[in-house]
């Protein structure tokens, strides 16, 4: 349960009700960021960054980032721009704009899938699976939920199984 070890975390990293100790804090959060868990992803990276419970390693740090932090705010803004784009709704069309944005959404997302990140691989199944961008094609769908159950992305587990059903 990524929540309760994010709270455990918090809990040994502020020392309430428990003696602080930014080891055993660092092992919680590792264990809810590996579950998925957005902020603990970037309290690991964090920790990697500054040495807070963990030897300080910069690859490790820049891993945890990219997890936290890439897929959510550059790639899913670069997808909805695009789509605002196309719409033409909140801003005058332009295809051309909204082709760029969506284009530079799908190589971030493949970039990332490229270091095993587990949510790039998922948002690249949803883009397979509905045709954003690409051709839809539900086998590469399921390759890439595969690749983000492996790599740690709980709501791949429900994409799979949503696609099986769909099979049956």
């Amino acid at each position: 349960d990524f929540w309760a070890a994010d709270t455990l975390g918090h809990l040994y990293q502020a020392g309430l009700g428990v003696s602080a100790n930014s080891q055993t804090a660092f092992h919680w959060y590792l264990q809810a960021a590996e579950a998925g868990d957005r902020f603990a992803q970037r309290q690991v990276a964090n920790a990697y960054l500054n040495g807070w419970g963990v030897t300080r390693n910069p690859q490790r740090a820049a891993f945890w980032f990219r997890q936290g932090l890439m897929v959510p705010q550059v790639v899913n803004a670069d997808f909805w721009l695009g789509k605002t784009y196309a719409a033409g709704k909140l801003m005058p069309k332009n295809p051309t704009k909204a082709a760029w944005y969506e284009g530079r959404s799908l190589a971030l997302l493949k970039q990332l899938d490229a270091e095993h990140v587990g949510a790039a691989a998922y948002d690249l199944g949803i883009a397979y699976l509905y045709g954003h961008g690409v051709h839809a094609n539900r086998a590469l769908a399921a390759r890439y939920f595969a690749h983000a159950l492996a790599w740690h992305y709980p709501p791949a587990a429900a994409a799979l199984q949503h696609l099986e059903e769909k099979n049956t």
